[in-house]
């Protein structure tokens, strides 16, 4: 019985909270503007006959008190095709005072969709949700053919959007910032924009990179020209290398005196084979101008930089073995690099 009295207890409050809780959720004031100001479609921007669909709008309270809501719980952004379907729904970034004021939102189609059409005469409509009594507000905007970006080569429909973008962050800028001025700011809170000055133009601050993650996701993919700094994947094609220009450099005398030539000097220093031979030699050759030059100067980089037209000389005739002569350079630049740069100076 007592377990019977605290069940109906129990059901009083329950009812009794949702009675409180349920005609409050529908008491959200209807704000003074609700606004689709502009939308601009636009086309191969991440793969080929894709779409991307830009909306700025505009939710302000004015002098009515704002929700506690962010804008993400109170409207929605739906697209509809010219039959009346729906082919989109997306929410507000909640970045600048909980979404509201002026802002975009935006919706993406892959070049595989076949709804939306490209050129669709559709509309985008703003729809408050159930936090507002009957009706709630809301804004419809009907496309027109001047809504669609008319360029039809890449290039040109990137610069079109780079500048939309550029434009919409504008009137963005000065809303927000008239937002916090009207709040008791008494200089600029936010700035979407940076300004470039050698090249007179303008790119996205690191707020409006923020923002514009949240609004328009993938925007570095569609318009890089946007950002300040772009990161991007090199794409490297391995190659296959026949060494045919060793080969012919070493054949080249052939069957010829120098080839004789070079036979000797191999014998003459135990039979240990030309391209060895020569590549003692090219070294020999580098070592006693740095030895010169460091006996004469007191610096042993004079020397091996001129050793380098003879070295690269004597590699063209194919008389030492390329590999070692690589290494050989190598060891001179880096020396030489010492050299000037990282030795110390002598007073």
């Amino acid at each position: 019985m007592r377990a019977l009295r605290l069940a109906a207890v129990l059901g009083i409050v329950i009812a009794s909270l949702c009675c409180l809780v349920s005609p409050s959720a529908a008491q959200v004031s209807d704000p003074e503007t609700v606004e689709l100001l502009e939308v601009q479609a636009f086309r191969h921007l991440a793969e080929a006959d894709d779409i991307l669909y830009i909306v700025r709008y505009d939710i302000d309270w004015g002098n009515v008190s704002q929700p506690l809501l962010a804008a993400d719980s109170t409207f929605d952004f739906v697209l509809y095709d010219d039959a009346g379907a729906v082919v989109g729904n997306t929410t507000a970034a909640v970045i600048h005072n909980s979404g509201y004021n002026q802002g975009v939102v935006s919706f993406y189609f892959p070049g595989n969709t076949t709804n939306p059409s490209w050129g669709e005469l559709g509309n985008v409509t703003i729809e408050g949700t159930s936090v507002f009594g009957s009706p709630p507000p809301g804004d419809t905007y009907s496309l027109t053919s001047e809504d669609y970006c008319s360029y039809t080569s890449p290039g040109e429909i990137r610069e079109e959007f780079r500048q939309f973008i550029i434009a919409q962050s504008m009137f963005i800028d000065f809303d927000w910032n008239d937002f916090w001025i009207s709040g008791g700011s008494e200089a600029r809170e936010v700035d979407l924009l940076y300004y470039l000055q050698d090249s007179h133009t303008y790119v996205l601050s690191a707020t409006g990179e923020a923002y514009y993650g949240y609004a328009v996701p993938d925007l570095d993919t569609y318009c890089p020209q946007l950002f300040l700094f772009n990161l991007s994947e090199w794409t490297y094609t391995e190659k296959e290398h026949s060494q045919a220009a060793k080969a012919a450099y070493e054949s080249q005398f052939d069957d010829t005196p120098i080839e004789d030539f070079k036979i000797a000097v191999a014998e003459l220093m135990g039979d240990i084979g030309a391209p060895t031979a020569f590549t003692i030699i090219t070294v020999l050759i580098v070592l006693a101008n740095a030895s010169y030059t460091a006996h004469k100067w007191n610096r042993i980089y004079p020397g091996i930089m001129a050793s380098w037209g003879t070295v690269l000389i004597l590699t063209r005739m194919g008389l030492p073995d390329i590999a070692m002569v690589m290494l050989v350079v190598t060891a001179a630049l880096l020396f030489a690099l010492y050299g000037l740069l990282l030795k110390p100076a002598q007073g």
